[in-house]
């Protein structure tokens, strides 16, 4: 059974499986069910069983966050209460950014007019591509958590 749901502009995918099975759900099962868990991106796992679960099944679901339920638990929980995903949500802003070009020499230099600026390649002075602009500020904003302060910044490199 699947639960799917719009939380603002997110979409939460809760996958839940339910086995009626005379022996304990053992952790060859629980990694079956963890690995669709993956597999098709779930939010959430929960496991249902009729004849609960090995010591080692639990600890396998614990570890990859599916919520494990018996038959009976299922007639006394409050869902709306238990069954809860954990989200982190984040915002950024760039107001303004400047880039220096310096050319090394040896290597002729000119900046292309037909790519937009945030797209330009970009080398080392050995000539190492070292990926277009966005993608070096953003590896300077997720490695550097002093730029998360609200200032101007500037950087040698």
């Amino acid at each position: 059974m699947t639960i799917r749901v719009s939380i603002a502009q997110y979409k939460v995918l809760v996958v839940i499986e339910c086995k009626d099975e005379a022996r304990p759900i053992d952790v060859g099962t629980m990694g079956e069910f963890a690995s669709l868990l993956r597999d098709v991106k779930a939010n959430k796992g929960v496991m249902i069983s009729s004849s609960g679960y090995t010591p080692a099944a639990i600890e396998m679901a614990r570890s990859q966050g599916i919520d494990t339920r018996t038959y009976l638990d299922t007639e006394t929980v409050d869902w709306k209460s238990e069954v809860t995903i954990p989200v982190l949500l984040t915002r950024a802003k760039l107001d303004a950014w400047s880039v220096r070009f310096s050319a090394v020499p040896g290597f002729p230099w000119g900046a292309p007019t037909n790519i937009p600026f945030p797209l330009i390649e970009t080398f080392a002075e050995d000539g190492t591509p070292l990926g277009p602009i966005i993608t070096l500020l953003g590896r300077k904003w997720n490695h550097d958590e002093s730029l998360h302060e609200p200032r101007k910044y500037s950087s040698a490199r």
